[in-house]
């Protein structure tokens, strides 16, 4: 008897140890693979937020172009018997969507008849549109030019660069603002259709709506009055024009408010390029998105993420701790609890 009972606690701590073994060996590989997804991430993600030198290439039917090389590759072997040529390609990212219509474009290395480095070349990053490549030609204000020629306007740029970034936070504080208001017009709207559903006697009815009125007026009046001083905040913020020169030479407006970033990347030495690096991967976190969730920063998904998972923890600890307790206390025996049970126990 005495052997009986010895041999079947044998076997029971065996099979604990055995899903003891698996559980830990899961838990392991799991920590593996979201390991490897990490790296896999970091060598890919994080080096994108190094700055590249803008290339000035003449290919040899006289187009020109500017931009950073992303990748570099052998022709393949279609392409190569197509062209009759063999050799290397690059990918070069020439940016100015909204002027060409494509941020990137591949092209033979046996074209490129001249290739520089200009230390004077401009990189704009945008709100919309993506990144331009270019020269910049003069600064303008309505019909007054601030500036013109590359030094000049690179230097006057600067200033207007750092007014402009304290104009769109008041902006964004006043849409904010706005958003507060609406909110609150709409929450009495609701308020006095409820009343008007709701079949109360006249006097009472007439007393209630009037009442949500009496709240409503102020609101609505300030909402007028930041509606206007945004329209206006709007309109001063894209007032000043940087006129840009492509590699090809054709001129494009943009507006100084829409840009977020004015650079020279051949002018930047190794600290200004880790200062850019720190820069960009901040605002990856604590920036908010812009051109439809390419650019920017990914802050509320990363706050949307945290926070789900803070309210899954508070619905979830207690369904476990009561599941637990009624496995452990009052549950029936069966081959499932015993399981669960040996599995707690080791």
């Amino acid at each position: 008897m005495r052997e009986a009972l010895r041999l079947a606690r044998a076997q029971r701590d065996l099979l604990g140890r055995c899903l003891t073994w698996l559980c830990g060996g899961a838990l392991a590989l799991n920590l593996l693979f979201v390991l490897g997804i990490l790296s896999l991430l970091a060598y890919h993600g994080l080096a994108s937020f190094w700055q590249k030198p803008l290339l000035w290439l003449e290919l040899d039917d006289g187009q020109r172009l500017l931009g950073e090389v992303w990748e570099r590759q052998e022709v393949p072997v279609a392409l190569e018997e197509a062209a009759g040529s063999a050799g290397t390609r690059i990918r070069l990212k020439v940016g100015n969507r909204d002027v060409t219509g494509a941020d990137f474009v591949w092209l033979d290395e046996s074209r490129v008849g001249r290739s520089a480095h200009p230390a004077d070349a401009v990189l704009l990053e945008r709100l919309e549109w993506g990144n331009f490549y270019g020269f910049p030609r003069a600064l303008r204000l309505g019909g007054e030019t601030l500036a013109s020629g590359r030094e000049e306007t690179w230097r006057a740029l600067q200033p207007v660069l750092e007014a402009k970034a304290a104009e769109r936070r008041a902006v964004e504080e006043v849409e904010e603002e706005i958003s507060d208001v609406n909110y609150r017009i709409d929450r009495l709207r609701l308020d006095a259709r409820a009343v008007e559903l709701r079949a109360l006697p006249a006097p009472e009815e007439a007393r209630r709506l009037a009442e949500i009125a009496r709240q409503l007026g102020p609101l609505e009046a300030r909402y007028e009055t930041l509606a206007e001083e945004l329209f206006g905040r709007r309109d001063a913020l894209l007032a000043e024009r940087l006129v840009m020169a492509t590699a090809a030479g054709s001129e494009k407006d943009v507006a100084v408010g829409e840009i977020v970033r004015a650079l020279r990347p051949n002018a930047l030495g190794v600290g200004g390029k880790l200062g850019l690096y720190l820069s960009r991967a901040w605002e990856l976190v604590a920036g908010h998105p812009r051109e439809s969730n390419t650019e920017g920063g990914i802050f509320p998904a990363i706050f949307g993420t945290v926070m789900m998972v803070f309210l899954m923890s508070f619905a979830v600890a207690p369904l476990g701790v009561l599941a637990a307790l009624y496995l452990r206390e009052y549950a029936r025996q069966g081959p499932l609890v015993q399981t669960v049970r040996i599995a707690v126990n080791n």
